[in-house]
């Protein structure tokens, strides 16, 4: 409960709480500031928390100690990834935002102001090498701001013209390598917008060794190129979007949305597989799209390769047909 109070022109802070525990062996177990908030005249700011936990710094200070006995006093002969402190965790919450903006571009209704709140964001890694962590998951919760009717912002002129009039965005992310399997996993990478729809990816990457993490640059290149893409997952949940989408576009158009959803689906099912090289995977991808177009509700495209695909099958991009015939596809829509 400290507070700090400006005078002269009546701006207040305030922390409810600061804290730290565990502290041993260069290791923080958790440290947090809580309830922070700026009170001014004309606007405020407020962050329910901060905070950092299992922050070690045991590497970082091994890694210091190490150059200091070789003298090496300006680190030009030392890995800077010896010097990488490991963290478990860093989350913001409760974050809110209410301030003018001078420029007159902010997302208030009259363009004077700039609103948006956090619900959380956190960042969690594990299980390093040298420093740089081989599994990862990160999440923002309810990052939530309003789109006025007639934002001055260009980039909130897009979205207004989509009719939406606010914005409450979700998103994971999550990674792992197993050196077990020599795979990477793509666990989780979603989206989601309350009201609008969400967005969810998955996959593996196989034949990925311990030397992609190396600090040696070349060993990295090699692994790199020597990784193969097993499989990828993807759904779509449409909750408004598209056929916020095809309002716009019609109306841009001066044609009605039924008759760009037609438009589309013809496209989907026909230009697709044509495009794509009319083979079996092609027509399973363009009879998904056209039955998505006609009624939007889920789409689901799942894609394996048996032998994988590195980085000399890139080059068949140009080439579609013949990349697709190293891929098992499966898709399908509102089921």
């Amino acid at each position: 409960d400290m507070k700090v109070r400006a005078k002269k022109d009546g701006a207040e802070v305030a922390i409810g709480r600061i804290f730290m525990s565990g502290l041993a062996n260069a290791k923080v177990g958790e440290i947090a500031y809580e309830n922070f908030v700026i009170t001014m005249p004309d606007g405020n700011a407020k962050l329910g928390r901060v905070a950092l936990r299992d922050f070690d710094l045991k590497r970082t200070f091994a890694g210091l100690a190490a150059a200091a006995a070789s003298g090496d006093m300006e680190f030009r002969n030392t890995n800077p990834r010896t010097l990488i402190p490991t963290l478990g965790q860093f989350q913001i919450s409760g974050l809110e935002l209410d301030v003018p903006d001078k420029n007159g571009q902010g997302n208030s209704e009259d363009g004077k102001r700039i609103l948006f709140k956090l619900g959380n964001f956190e960042i969690n890694t594990s299980n390093p090498i040298d420093g740089i962590p081989t599994a990862i998951r990160t999440s923002v919760q309810n990052f939530f701001f309003p789109v006025p009717k007639n934002p001055a912002d260009a980039r909130l002129k897009d979205i207004a013209e989509l009719g939406v009039d606010r914005i409450d965005l979700s998103h994971n992310l999550e990674i792992a390598w197993s050196e077990a399997s020599k795979e990477i996993a793509i666990k989780d990478y979603s989206f989601s917008l309350a009201g609008l729809g969400a967005m969810k990816l998955s996959g593996v990457i196989g034949n990925v060794p311990k030397e992609l993490f190396s600090s040696n640059m070349a060993l990295v290149q090699a692994a790199a190129f020597g990784a193969l893409v097993k499989s990828a997952d993807l759904s779509v949940d449409n909750k408004g979007m598209v056929e916020k989408g095809l309002a716009l576009q019609a109306k841009k158009s001066g044609q009605t949305p039924e008759q760009i959803q037609q438009m589309l689906v013809a496209g989907a099912a026909m230009g697709i597989p044509a495009l794509l090289g009319n083979g079996a995977a092609s027509k399973a991808i363009g009879n998904a799209l056209a039955k998505f177009a006609a009624e939007p509700k889920t789409l689901h495209i799942v894609a394996r390769a048996k032998d994988g695909l590195g980085a000399s099958d890139m080059m068949l991009l140009s080439n579609p047909a013949a990349l697709l015939e190293k891929i098992d596809v499966t898709a399908s829509a509102n089921e």
